[in-house]
């Protein structure tokens, strides 16, 4: 796997993702600035990646020998509802570059979680 698939791949896989579905009212600001003539109820849906939030980057070792540490893990809603991050320590991967433990990563989120990078682990709803 290549660097730019391996990126690609975080990015897009569902436990890194949220569906979003949106309500606008006919009156929504967001119509009016728009200059769109909705009616009441459209519905939007769109799917938002959280990987980069969810991915965190330690670099050890020495100049001329770095070890990079990354750490990731899914996406779960709290008790107030805000999406919030995990540490999955069965992700965690280091190698002697960023590239190579991005590839890594993705290998491990491939081998424990699936190929599945077309839904999203949560869901939220709003109405506008």
């Amino acid at each position: 796997m290549l660097f730019m698939d391996a990126w690609y791949f975080l990015m897009e896989h569902r436990i890194f993702n949220v569906k979003d579905s949106t309500t606008y009212s006919k009156d929504s600001l967001t119509a009016k600035q728009l200059g769109l003539d909705w009616k009441a109820g459209t519905r939007l849906e769109t799917r938002r990646s959280r990987f980069e939030d969810a991915l965190s980057v330690v670099v050890l070792g020495e100049r001329d020998a770095p070890v990079i540490c990354l750490e990731a893990g899914g996406l779960i809603q709290d008790e107030n509802g805000e999406i919030v991050t995990t540490h999955d320590y069965d992700l965690d991967v280091s190698a002697p570059s960023f590239e190579q433990a991005v590839i890594m990563l993705a290998e491990k989120v491939n081998e424990k979680y699936g190929d599945d990078v077309e839904s999203a682990i949560l869901s939220q709803e709003r109405t506008l």
